[in-house]
């Protein structure tokens, strides 16, 4: 038996398989009735991880940390829903349903990785492992505001993803993945004839 979130196997693929269950996840979270995501206040959670955590790992210096505090102000203001994440080594914003930025400090900048659906945004240097994700530093003031308007872009796009069932992970299959895989398939349906 094989458990997957999406069943995206090749038609040969499968046949190498033949006999062995493949149970795709995601249709049935898809079925059942979860319980949507709320914000952290109002769920019962303890973190030993908190800003000064952050602050201090990366040792970031103080103009950074003001810095930060506006960054956040600015993406809370975006929509209420929004809310803020503790981690180890990174902060993370939900969209509400679905991360849409990642937060890591060094000692002189933040650095956000923030999801593009693989476009083009203003001062965001698009990932070439993670197509659907991009990267901007956040050293002064005017980055603070080009970083802003990208991380508003970047949560209408999460938002419109969600709603057109994109998958937003940031190891997704990307559509130029899928399409290069149909090539692959068909190619090799090609030569098998």
């Amino acid at each position: 038996m094989i458990v997957c979130w999406e069943d995206n196997l090749s038609i040969d693929a499968k046949k190498k398989l033949a006999g062995i269950e493949i149970i795709e996840l995601k249709t049935f979270i898809e079925e059942i009735d979860n319980t949507p995501i709320q914000k952290p206040d109002k769920i019962i959670e303890k973190s030993e991880y908190d800003i000064h955590h952050h602050f201090n790992r990366k040792k970031a210096n103080k103009n950074i940390q003001q810095l930060y505090y506006k960054l956040e102000t600015g993406i809370l203001n975006i929509n209420e829903e929004i809310f803020r994440k503790f981690a180890k080594t990174v902060i993370t914003y939900y969209s509400p349903e679905k991360t849409f930025v990642y937060t890591k400090f060094r000692k002189s900048c933040i650095v956000l990785h923030i999801y593009t659906n693989q476009q083009k945004i203003k001062g965001v240097k698009l990932v070439s492992d993670h197509e659907n994700w991009g990267e901007i530093k956040i050293e002064n003031e005017s980055d603070l505001q080009v970083a802003l308007s990208a991380i508003k872009k970047s949560y209408k796009l999460m938002r419109n993803s969600i709603r057109d069932n994109i998958n937003t992970g940031w190891f997704a299959i990307t559509p130029r993945e899928k399409i290069n895989s149909a090539k692959e398939d068909k190619n090799d349906d090609d030569e098998n004839e």
